[in-house]
């Protein structure tokens, strides 16, 4: 076999398919040289050989239904303008060229952390979605090579490129940044390390992600207000976040922006988030229902019943739990 063709490039942190001529929305890649030389930017390649693609075939899962949640609001969302487009009598032809332009869904993944299991995004990408998953853990890049969407390999942080910080990496899932105020503290008992931050908006730039984010999935393990202190909200816009607990700063810059919360997921934190772009066409209270909707047949196939302890629901509650109803 020829060097390269079952081959991933990982550019530290990108990861890119070796051979291939371009990556469609997230850049120009060419072939894998002799030596990988780093650049001046602090990336380095790395080819990643990882063999027959449907090596890792098994059922995906996200943690709380995320990717179903998403992708039936981006399909109520769609529908939505759709229906308002029939009924508009003036035609923009500019701007829809331009919206048809932009069809292709995008999604970007931080943490990713495994390919398949507990992924918010893998099953969009099976439905065609684009999108970058970054994962600065090493563990997680032989089964990440076999995913069709980019994968950047790096610590996210700050508005500034090059801060150094003490990382945790031997803990799996629950790895991450160390310091006060994240769930990776100083005093605990594990094996710590030294990296670099990459700014989000210079990560953006170098994998050419499109201005519009139809999903943003943060989960960084207390780590989420650094990276969003960094996001250009002038730049890129999410269309719907799903974000592990906010602190009340992070909840203040993003409704700062124009995001609005929809509603928690779950007992430990996970919250969903939505900008006003799309609220020019649907109201809080669809997205809402429309959420609770989708988890109610994601995690029940009987929309009655549901015993999830995480939730918070107690024996046989009606599903929506009742304390969720308010608003709704």
């Amino acid at each position: 076999m020829a060097p390269g063709e079952d081959a991933f490039r990982i550019v530290i942190g990108r990861i890119s398919r070796s051979g291939d001529n371009s990556l469609g929305r997230v850049g120009r890649v060419g072939r894998v040289a002799r030596s990988h030389p780093s650049d001046d930017n602090g990336w380095h390649d790395i080819s990643v050989y990882f063999g027959d693609r449907d090596s890792i075939k098994e059922e995906a899962f996200a943690q709380l239904g995320q990717d179903d949640i998403i992708s039936n609001l981006m399909s109520l969302y769609h529908r939505s303008r759709s229906s308002s487009k029939k009924n508009d009598t003036i035609r923009n032809t500019a701007t829809e060229a331009e919206t048809k332009a932009t069809d292709q869904m995008y999604f970007v993944d931080l943490a990713a952390n495994d390919a398949i299991s507990l992924s918010n995004t893998y099953k969009l990408e099976q439905l065609g979605w684009d999108g970058l998953c970054i994962e600065p853990n090493p563990m997680y890049w032989y089964r990440l090579s076999h995913r069709k969407c980019a994968v950047a390999g790096a610590f996210v942080g700050g508005k500034t490129d090059m801060q150094q910080v003490d990382v945790s990496l031997s803990n799996d899932v629950f790895g991450g940044i160390i310091g006060d105020g994240f769930d990776n503290k100083e005093d605990d008992e594990k094996k710590k390390e030294t990296r670099f931050t990459v700014s989000i908006k210079s990560l953006f730039q170098k994998f050419n992600v499109p201005k519009r984010i139809d999903y943003f999935s943060l989960d960084v393990e207390g780590a989420e207000e650094l990276i969003m202190k960094g996001f250009p909200f002038d730049d890129y816009t999410a269309y719907f976040m799903t974000i592990e607990r906010p602190k009340p700063g992070l909840r203040k810059l993003l409704k700062d922006h124009d995001y609005h919360f929809v509603m928690q997921l779950v007992s430990w934190g996970e919250t969903l988030w939505v900008h006003g772009n799309i609220l020019k066409d649907l109201s809080l209270k669809d997205v809402k229902k429309n959420a609770l909707e989708t988890m109610g047949r994601t995690y029940r196939k009987d929309w009655n019943k549901i015993t999830f302890a995480d939730y918070g629901v107690d024996g046989d509650e009606e599903w929506p739990p009742s304390n969720w109803k308010d608003g709704y």
